[in-house]
């Protein structure tokens, strides 16, 4: 999903990581999409400007609090699909979010389907 080139300067014993995000495949795309929470922030961008912030507080739920800042936001991250401020806690859509768009927009074209025909049986 992502590789970094590390540079060390010996000179002031210095490292700069810098991050470069590879194509994501189908399967990884489906993987992040796999969790509902991560869906509900990847919709909550997919409905935004470009560059507008998207509330987390809006989308989390108590429970969820630390899956989202431990688990869900980090692999988002790490696939670029939003950036993540740890500090400010600010969510915008990442390098590669257009490459998880049409699925986004697919998926959000069927949403609640599936419900309505479990509710039928």
């Amino acid at each position: 999903m992502k590789s970094a080139v590390v540079y060390v300067s010996l000179a002031r014993i210095r490292v700069t990581v810098k991050t470069t995000y590879q194509h994501s495949t189908l399967s990884d795309q489906l993987y992040l999409l796999s969790d509902r929470d991560r869906r509900r922030v990847l919709f909550a961008l997919l409905g935004a400007e470009p560059d507008e912030r998207v509330d987390l507080q809006e989308i989390e739920r108590d429970e969820s609090d630390a899956s989202m800042h431990h688990v869900h936001l980090p692999k988002l991250a790490d696939a670029g699909f939003v950036d993540w401020d740890r500090e400010t806690g600010a969510v915008t859509r990442g390098s590669t979010f257009d490459e998880v768009r049409p699925l986004l927009e697919t998926l959000a074209g069927h949403r609640g389907e599936g419900r309505r025909d479990r509710d039928r049986r």
